[in-house]
């Protein structure tokens, strides 16, 4: 699997999680944390991410 082929396999699956959530201030597995605070650290970091590269992949 390419890099292209796992990001859209993952991000399709996250979507898919995403629009099934009812609630969005459930816990977490992370006490202080809900769904709506996960979902914000995942949009907020991820973009940096990308445009850093990803310096440990290896497929």
């Amino acid at each position: 699997m390419t890099p292209a082929e796992r990001h859209r396999a993952v991000t399709g699956t996250f979507g898919d999680r995403v629009a099934g959530v009812t609630d969005w201030s459930v816990p977490t597995p992370v006490a202080e944390w809900t769904a709506r605070d996960v979902v914000a650290h995942l949009l907020e970091w991820f973009p940096g991410f990308l445009a850093a590269g990803d310096p440990v992949w290896h497929p």
